[in-house]
């Protein structure tokens, strides 16, 4: 009896249920999978998630930590003046120089025969304390008001100048001079690709301002300032040549060793004074580095409390001449 029903049930169940039976345990089987295997993913998203976010708030942290030391980076260079960058208006520093740097020195040549200094350096600094205010990049229309703001103090000090074709600017020459001022060279132009080319570009450019310097004046400078100073990334090449022919002709060249930091266009009133008082302590001779050319205002601004602070520290206000020792960025 059990036997015949057992055989009339396998009758029953046909070989296409069979398969349909082992198809739906198949897929009860690879969802059962798939959904281990989906939580198993994701859970590795979430912890992916989590270890990016993490990685994220680091990187943040260290992009605010760079930021910051940036900062102390910026201030650092600008105290360590052989590492001189161009001064405000430069290109960029990390232009590349002319290939053709190498050529002839200058010296004999006709169009430069005229462009000798007056006088020769003889003497050493003063032990008292002295502070040589200078101002690259004039004369501009904050010259006049430079010149007033030293007249309060019984103050001298020294204008680098540059080249321009702006007549009442021109008129600035020789109101330094007459003010009892040092004027001194910087450069007609302040291309400094055009003047780092050779040294006879740098002397065709020195004698184009030393001429006109000289038709507004009469005065033959003795001083001059490199552009971007002594050593900059434009000069590297041609620097020694043209320090040995300026030298020859007479020439003294000044760097500093205070800057006031207005060749930043982040600079202000506060941060220009704060700088000077900051390194001024280290020097009893400071060469001051500020500028009086268009865009300065906060400069200006600044000057009379940096003079007022500076005059109660004992120091005095004297223009930069022949009978100092310079100062000179190692060479």
């Amino acid at each position: 009896m059990n036997s015949k029903n057992s055989h009339n049930i396998s009758k029953t169940i046909s070989p296409p249920v069979i398969i349909l039976l082992i198809l739906f345990t198949a897929a009860i089987i690879i969802s059962v999978f798939l959904s281990v295997n989906l939580k198993r993913k994701t859970v590795e998203i979430d912890e992916l998630s989590k270890t990016n976010k993490t990685y994220s708030e680091k990187n943040t942290n260290l992009n605010k930590i760079i930021s910051e030391q940036s900062v102390s980076i910026e201030d650092l260079n600008s105290q360590l003046a052989f590492f001189s960058t161009p001064e405000e208006g430069a290109e960029d520093s990390e232009a590349s120089i002319p290939a053709d740097n190498n050529t002839q020195n200058g010296a004999g040549s006709e169009s430069h025969q005229n462009l000798y200094a007056a006088s020769k350096n003889n003497a050493l600094n003063s032990l008292q304390k002295k502070a040589y205010l200078t101002f690259d990049d004039g004369p501009s229309n904050l010259t006049p008001v430079v010149l007033d703001i030293l007249d309060q103090y019984n103050a001298k000090a020294t204008f680098f100048v540059i080249g321009t074709t702006n007549e009442e600017y021109q008129q600035y020459y020789k109101a330094i001079v007459d003010r009892g001022h040092t004027l001194a060279l910087h450069s007609y132009t302040h291309n400094y690709n055009k003047i780092y080319a050779s040294v006879d570009t740098f002397l065709d450019d020195y004698q184009q301002l030393f001429d006109l310097v000289y038709e507004k004046t009469g005065v033959i400078p003795s001083l001059f300032r490199f552009p971007g100073g002594s050593k900059n990334a434009y000069n590297k090449t041609v620097r020694s040549s043209i320090m040995d022919e300026m030298e020859n002709r007479g020439f003294i060249f000044y760097d500093w060793n205070v800057s006031c930091g207005d060749g930043s266009s982040a600079a202000t009133r506060d941060s220009i004074y704060q700088k000077v008082m900051d390194e001024v302590k280290s020097y009893k001779h400071p060469v001051i580095l500020m500028h009086d050319g268009q865009g300065h205002q906060a400069t200006i601004d600044a000057l009379p409390d940096i003079m007022k602070s500076l005059s109660e520290q004992g120091y005095t206000f004297e223009s930069l001449n022949t009978d100092l020792s310079p100062v000179q960025f190692p060479r």
